[in-house]
This record gives structure tokens, C-alpha cells and sequence, in this order.
């Protein structure tokens, strides 16, 4: 039924030596805790802007390292609001019926 979804989300990073341009992450993994790439390496690094670009998964973005803080939820092909700063991600289908 959601064998083929998948989750994907672009975003911006950001810790004390860079920001960094839009990026994209995919991921498979659905209704898992999954740190963004390119920050989870740094502790005072965060992702931000980002937008659901998902056609078959709800998104769902933590401040926190284990998805246990405050969850934003960006609706699919919209931005979440810029001060929202996230550092993992979990994807879950989207309902079909």
C-alpha cells in the first residue's frame, strides 16, 4: 500500500562556519526518527526553511535530536515558517482512503 512512498524535504543549514544553499534529503524510512545529514554532526547546527516536498508522506520537523520536542508539521510543497530551526525529520504516508 505505501511501499513506494517516500519522504522528502528541502531545507537550509546552518552552524557557525556556513549556511548552506537549499538542499534536498530523501528517505525511504517512514515513521522513523531521522537526523537531517548535514546537521546532526554539530551540536549548534540547525536546518531551517523547510519545505515538504513529499507527494505520498506527511512531514513532520523537531528542534530535538530524537523527534521528542515540539513537532512542526509543513504542509505538503509549503515552507514552515523560517524561525522554525529542526535538526530531524520523520515521514509518514499520507492517508490514501
Amino acid at each position: 500500500m505505501h511501499a513506494d512512498a517516500k519522504g522528502e524535504i528541502n531545507y537550509c543549514s546552518h552552524s557557525r562556519e556556513a549556511t548552506d544553499p537549499y538542499v534536498s534529503f530523501t528517505e525511504q524510512n517512514l515513521n522513523g526518527c531521522i537526523p537531517i545529514p548535514k546537521v546532526a554532526p554539530v551540536e549548534t547546527a540547525y536546518a531551517h526553511e523547510a519545505q515538504n516536498v513529499s507527494d505520498q508522506a506527511r512531514a513532520e520537523i523537531y528542534s530535538d535530536d530524537n523527534c521528542e520536542s515540539t513537532k512542526t508539521v509543513p504542509k505538503v510543497n509549503e515552507r514552515a515558517p523560517d524561525k522554525v530551526h529542526f535538526r530531524t525529520v520523520k515521514f509518514a504516508p499520507t492517508s490514501t482512503g
